[in-house]
């Protein structure tokens, strides 16, 4: 892959990020997931243990989704910023990068 090629894909792949935060509603996600940690720190919780079960797996869910979603985002940063700095060997390196990124944007 040339490097213009490899540079226009990962600023695709970095629009589509864009556009994939806000339909996955990503910052929504990152509040409420502020939101279940302060109730799973809260005792009481704990007392109604139907209660804690669906908390827990709720939290669960947000925090495997969002830590998709940062190594898809700071992937495709520190790809695009590699990509500027490397020789052709390198590049190659990156494309492979680059497709394991794109895997991750459709899994989303």
């Amino acid at each position: 892959m040339l490097p213009e090629e490899l540079k226009e894909k990962l600023t695709g792949l970095k629009e589509k990020n864009r556009e994939l935060a806000l339909l996955l509603k990503i910052e929504v996600k990152k509040l409420r997931l502020t939101e279940l940690e302060k109730e799973t720190a809260n005792p009481e919780l704990w007392a109604n243990q139907a209660r804690a079960k669906v908390v827990m797996q709720e939290k669960k869910l947000l925090e495997k989704e969002l830590k998709l979603w940062e190594e898809l985002s700071s992937g495709t940063e520190d790809l695009l910023t590699l990509s500027e700095m490397a020789e052709e060997k390198e590049l190659n390196e990156l494309a492979d990068e680059y497709s394991g990124l794109a895997k991750k944007a459709e899994e989303l």
